[in-house]
């Protein structure tokens, strides 16, 4: 079964990701970065397979965020 996570955040090597739903994962960072999207696979007991990332969607993602911080302080801006 393959997931989509988002990475939040790296702690010793490990990659803690959430999903659409906010449920936590923990699976190997490998090459991981903060912000990037993967897909993970787990086998039908929920054991780690494997992680794939999904650099177009990263992207994405990372342009919808910075869009979305340069809106709330272009609003800010114009409340002073």
């Amino acid at each position: 079964m393959a997931i989509k996570l988002s990475v939040d955040r790296i702690c010793n090597d490990i990659a803690i990701c959430y999903d659409d739903e906010c449920k936590k994962y923990e699976i190997p960072s490998y090459a991981l970065k903060e912000g990037d999207m993967v897909s993970a696979e787990f086998d039908s007991s929920g054991n780690f397979i494997s992680a794939t990332p999904l650099p177009e969607e990263t992207e994405a993602r990372r342009k919808e965020l910075a869009s979305k911080t340069k809106m709330l302080f272009n609003r800010n801006k114009k409340s002073r």
